[in-house]
């Protein structure tokens, strides 16, 4: 089940809000789930590190949602990365970014994407809000809701077409994929 990438090609950044300031973590396996398609389908992988992580004030695990074939039943979700500020401005931040979004349901999504012919799949989440976006750079970060004080992972950043425009924010739906996801983790 592991994936034809070469872990050589990745790393794992931890432990601060500042990029220069991260504590770098070697990726011994990659595995990509195995229906993913290039259309942002399926768009979800685990990494194994070579080493644990040492968790503490400033590492923490975040909570997996429970499983689940329904959409998220949230308002607001934040999302955090070190994307682009602009798409065209092809830079990272140099500090940890976070934006609150609205969820918004599939079939808004899904009629906001059909003059561009971009199939809305049920294992999605979609947000958009006016000028907040994830952006370029974001691709695999994180989308979570604090629930009961816990930091519980509903998505992955997958897709958009550009940043804060007029199409949503598109992100694998986590409560789809923990069968498999425990799956990866059970045999490896």
């Amino acid at each position: 089940m592991t994936s034809t990438l070469d872990p050589a090609n990745y790393s794992v950044g931890v432990g601060s809000i500042h990029i220069t300031e991260l504590q770098m973590h070697q990726v011994a396996a990659v595995f990509v789930h195995p229906q993913y398609q290039r259309k942002q389908k399926f768009d979800i992988a685990l990494m194994k590190l070579a080493t644990p992580l040492a968790f503490s004030t400033k590492i923490k695990a975040v909570c997996l949602p429970e499983y689940s074939f329904e959409p998220l039943n949230a308002n607001k979700a934040r999302v955090i990365g070190w994307g682009y500020h602009h798409f065209k401005v092809k830079k990272v931040s140099a500090s940890l970014q976070e934006v609150d979004l609205d969820v918004i349901p599939l079939e808004r999504c899904r009629t906001m994407y059909e003059p561009i012919k971009q199939d809305i799949i049920r294992s999605q989440i979609c947000t958009w809000s006016d000028r907040k976006d994830a952006c370029s750079g974001d691709s695999g970060g994180p989308l979570f809701v604090y629930l009961q004080d816990k930091a519980v992972l509903y998505g992955i950043v997958s897709f958009g077409v550009t940043c804060a425009d007029e199409f949503p924010g598109v992100y694998t739906a986590v409560s789809y994929y923990l069968n498999w996801m425990n799956k990866i983790m059970t045999q490896n």
